[in-house]
């Protein structure tokens, strides 16, 4: 459920900016048996154009936090499940275009978002470890690697600066 209230903010917001986007639609039926089998890539939210710079992909997660602290040095970091920063790769590379995730927290009312590119997952993160909630992996990367974006005040022009 927290996913869905995050995708209706953020599809709000983008609204609320009259920014040009396409809502993709997650049935299983709607994305290609190659996709899902074959190579099994990441299929992004949204699709969204961003003025002078073109198209990128973006997938929201919403969270019951946004910022965790996971290492000793209690450093504020974003988590990204393993499987999904891997996955989003391929979806870059199959279609060449930017792949980009957005996280926001419950605990912020959905109202600050931190976006990363999947690459810079990849590059930034600096932790891995174990969910003791459900046993997936995760990469945990430091916040000074995200653009953030306060959607009560900021819009897109915050991650292309």
């Amino acid at each position: 459920m927290t996913a869905n209230r995050a995708e209706k903010v953020f599809k709000e917001w983008l609204d609320k900016h009259r920014y040009p986007y396409i809502y993709v639609e997650q049935s299983p039926s709607t994305f290609a048996q190659f996709f899902r089998d074959e190579i099994n890539a990441c299929r992004p939210d949204f699709l969204i154009v961003i003025e002078g710079l073109g198209l990128i992909a973006v997938d929201v997660k919403g969270k019951d936090r946004a910022v965790y602290y996971v290492d000793k040095e209690k450093t504020a970091k974003i988590i990204i499940d393993t499987d999904d920063a891997q996955r989003a790769i391929k979806f870059e590379r199959i279609f060449r275009i930017p792949f980009w995730f957005a996280v926001s927290g419950q605990d912020s009312g959905y109202s600050m978002w931190y976006w990363i590119s999947a690459s810079m997952v990849l590059e930034a993160s600096d932790y891995e470890g174990k969910s003791s909630k459900d046993g997936k992996k995760y990469y945990a990367v430091p916040l000074h690697y995200c653009r953030t974006i306060d959607i009560s005040r900021d819009g897109l022009e915050r991650i292309i600066l």
